[in-house]
């Protein structure tokens, strides 16, 4: 697997190579193939992954990359490198013609730390759509950056403190505010940010903004760019693998992955090894992911369930030590890791991002009537009906009135904080200003948001870290920023509408899919294994809530929680989601 960590002063005083060798070992799976580092007296930035031994500062310029750039030919040709320039190569001639511009010009998943010797400062970047992790603590003189929170908190001398606004914000279904983590002091680069750290002080920067060139009115040239981009962001992502897999759930996001690998799949390249959950009942996704990998020639595995999912084994699959965050479906997914790598799978594709980016809950009713469909319009009301069972007139008010009256209104306010967290922890929290490019507006804007700011960086992480620890590289198809800036280019009712959600990418599926089922109409959730497992976890729970460390630390009421929980046994539905006080429950017990 790979990382990145490193120290640099800012005080002429060297780095001491024993908080190096603390940070590599917090990690230590980020390691297993190699790393290689750039020393000076005040700086040691380390690559870990399957890389040569040595040093890689040249120049004033030394470069740390965790990286895979797809567009490395264009961008190579404009810097005049050879071909057989890497990564770090790239960056470093890219971060010299462009300075901190460059993240605008590289398309990929990165995560990269720069050295300006010239300028005497440190420069850390993410893309985007922000897949790999980059974190840094900065105090007056020292900055430690680092792929885990952990191997930051590893460093000797390094006083643990929980950031309180952080897990307000957690508890709160929000995202915290200026790049925060749960360790007070530590920041994580945010989706698309260059920082830059000197001597003075941190100046931040986004150079990224998506590009808006509408590909034009035809619906079949739309469906065949789409179709374009979606086969190369599966093929760059394959590319760098020697046995490529993917989580395959039968619904149309994975589905679409396996269709375009299979459309852009060279003589005498592998299948893909695709890896399915064996849920028993309603939630069983085994009769389509079959008929899905006999379409595309897959080797399917059926990943068994043994017993309920949440809390299974507790308190094994339980948070990780940098944040509370974990699926109730975590002892599933490690499962499914442990099959990928005895089938020595190096990298594993999901389709995690593909609500937000074709799907969820944005619709366009007023743009779909000005372009003359009226029928269409008049169908997602009524669907939009039979899904709520409000009045039409009510459904006409809200989808198409207020929003002609008030087409640049800003996203509505995040909901209310859960009954069970303390006033203190209500006080902390705060708004999340989020930038967006003046011409996004209504329904696109809403797109631009969920993608780029909605929890799918947050579910990227954690799966990030699974993945790593078990020696597989995480590949997420749905967070190409070229999809992501061609889908919010597009009038929303292009992508999708209620009554036919995720058309775009259907549309596609239809085109490749080589006999693949037809698209469910509904996505299948596991809400049943989800339900039946908390229920016969009833003694873990009652456990995690008696004598609560949250409690005593005044983040929220035990005694509210647990009432949630009973009114869930006795069918009733909860006052709101208490699967976050359950696992930040759990990170405090088992990490603080």
């Amino acid at each position: 697997m790979s990382g990145l960590c490193g120290i640099v002063r800012f005080d002429g005083r060297g780095v001491d190579g024993g908080d190096i060798r603390a940070m590599i070992q917090a990690a230590p799976w980020r390691a297993t193939k190699g790393q290689r580092a750039v020393t000076r007296d005040d700086l040691c930035l380390v690559e870990l992954g399957a890389y040569p031994a040595g040093d890689i500062g040249q120049g004033p310029i030394a470069v740390a990359c965790h990286a895979r750039i797809d567009n490395r030919a264009g961008v190579g040709a404009a810097l005049g490198l050879t071909d057989d320039a890497d990564d770090r190569q790239l960056v470093a001639a890219a971060y010299r013609r462009w300075g901190t511009d460059f993240l605008d010009r590289l398309i990929g998943d990165v995560a990269v730390a720069v050295w300006d010797g010239r300028a005497r400062c440190l420069v850390l970047a993410r893309d985007p759509l922000a897949i790999r992790p980059l974190y840094f603590h900065h105090d007056r003189h020292t900055v430690t950056l680092a792929s885990e929170v952990s191997q930051i908190a590893a460093r000797p001398g390094f006083r643990r403190t929980v950031d309180e606004v952080a897990v307000a914000s957690y508890l709160a279904a929000r995202t915290p505010p200026g790049g925060r983590t749960f360790y007070q002091g530590v920041r994580t680069v945010e989706p698309g940010e260059v920082v830059t750290i000197s001597a003075n002080g941190i100046s931040s920067a986004r150079p990224w903004g998506p590009r808006f060139e509408p590909p034009g009115n035809g619906q079949d040239h739309v469906v065949d760019l789409f179709q374009e981009l979606l086969t190369d962001a599966v093929r760059c992502r394959r590319s760098v693998a020697s046995r490529p897999g993917l989580m395959l759930s039968g619904g149309l996001d994975s589905s679409l992955i396996a269709a375009a690998d299979h459309a852009g799949r060279e003589p005498g390249m592998a299948a893909l090894r695709a890896y399915t959950w064996a849920l028993p009942g309603r939630d069983d996704e085994r009769p389509r992911s079959r008929l899905v990998a006999q379409a595309m020639g897959l080797e399917l595995t059926e990943v068994p369930v043994d017993g309920p999912l949440p809390l299974a084994g507790y308190p094994d699959h339980g948070p990780h030590h940098d944040d509370p965050f974990t699926w109730p479906y975590q002892p599933l997914i490690d499962r499914t890791l442990e099959y990928a790598a005895s089938d020595e799978v190096d990298l594993l594709m999901t389709g995690d991002r593909g609500d937000e980016t074709v799907g969820d809950w944005i619709f366009d009713d007023l743009g779909l009537l000005g372009s003359g469909r009226v029928l269409a319009v008049f169908a997602d009301l009524l669907a939009r009906r039979r899904s709520t069972g409000r009045p039409l007139v009510e459904i006409v008010m809200n989808q198409i009135v207020r929003p002609a009256l008030r087409p640049h209104r800003r996203t509505p306010s995040p909901s209310e904080p859960p009954p069970w967290m303390s006033p203190d922890l209500r006080s902390l929290l705060e708004p999340v200003e989020f930038a967006v490019p003046g011409r996004v507006q209504g329904p696109r804007r809403a797109r631009y948001e969920r993608i780029v700011q909605g929890p799918g960086s947050q579910i990227a992480l954690a799966a990030e870290r699974s993945f790593a620890r078990l020696g597989l590289a995480y590949a997420e198809p749905w967070s190409d920023r070229r999809i992501t800036e061609f889908v919010v280019s597009l009038p929303q009712w292009r992508v999708q509408t209620r009554s036919r959600p995720k058309a775009l990418a259907a549309q596609v599926l239809a085109r490749i899919g080589a006999g693949s089922p037809d698209p469910p109409r509904t996505k299948i959730e596991p809400t049943t294994s989800f339900a039946e497992g908390l229920s016969s976890a009833e003694s873990t729970v009652r456990d995690l809530l008696c004598g609560s460390e949250a409690q005593a630390r005044g983040y929220f009421s035990a005694a509210s929680v647990r009432a949630g929980y009973e009114a869930f046994l006795a069918g009733r539905p909860p006052e709101a989601d208490f699967w976050r006080p359950l696992t930040l429950e759990m990170w405090l017990r088992h990490h603080w």
